[in-house]
């Protein structure tokens, strides 16, 4: 769909799939249906892959008239994160193809009819008592997760650990803690391999 604002064209995208991540269903747009509408404006463009600051990016190049413009960085590359016995394979292709998409939106100024981190936004249970009042769940840590805690944080660090976040164990620990703790592992990694 597309609309005139005085001189600036807003220019929205419907959401045409329906994915599900354990008993939640969301609506997004599909790669296909955004390369068919730019296809059909006459937009040409490339995309690939490029590691910046220790991160993959994907780059979307317009291609107008035969020129190509600058890249333009787009979104993060996340690394899948294992769910169950899920292929970790499919996961990252996931990740990828979810990146993709949102970086053509970026790229060529295209919105969709909603927003696709407020619909995958944790589930909520309702309370019995108090229908009206939806409780967040916080999953608990995966077990890659868990694995890599359990590798940098023993003894003394692991306890300390525990008692701060108040749990008894590596299990109870919420995934986006664990995923906080994780990030500001591998981020001092790395600032201590930039300074070798």
């Amino acid at each position: 769909m597309m609309e005139n604002i005085g001189d600036v064209v807003k220019t929205t995208v419907s959401k045409n799939k329906t994915g599900q991540v354990g008993h939640r269903t969301y609506k997004y747009v599909d790669i296909a249906q955004i390369h068919e509408y730019l296809e059909s404006i006459g937009a040409r463009y490339y995309q690939y892959i490029d590691r910046l600051d220790g991160d993959d990016y994907i780059m979307t190049v317009k291609v107008e008239n035969g020129k190509e413009s600058q890249p333009l960085r787009g979104a993060r590359v996340v690394d899948a994160t294992l769910i169950g016995t899920d292929n970790p394979a499919q996961l990252q292709g996931s990740a990828i193809t979810y990146a993709r998409r949102y970086s053509l939106l970026m790229a060529f100024g295209l919105a969709t009819d909603d927003d696709d981190a407020q619909s995958m936004s944790k589930p909520q249970i309702v309370d019995a008592q108090s229908p009206s009042k939806p409780q967040i769940v916080d999953r608990k840590a995966t077990k890659v997760q868990i694995a890599k805690l359990a590798h940098h944080y023993t003894g003394d660090n692991l306890t300390k650990l525990l008692q701060v976040n108040g749990i008894n164990s590596l299990e109870e620990m919420p995934e986006k803690k664990a995923s906080e703790l994780i990030n500001k592992i591998e981020l001092k990694a790395r600032e201590k391999n930039d300074t070798v």
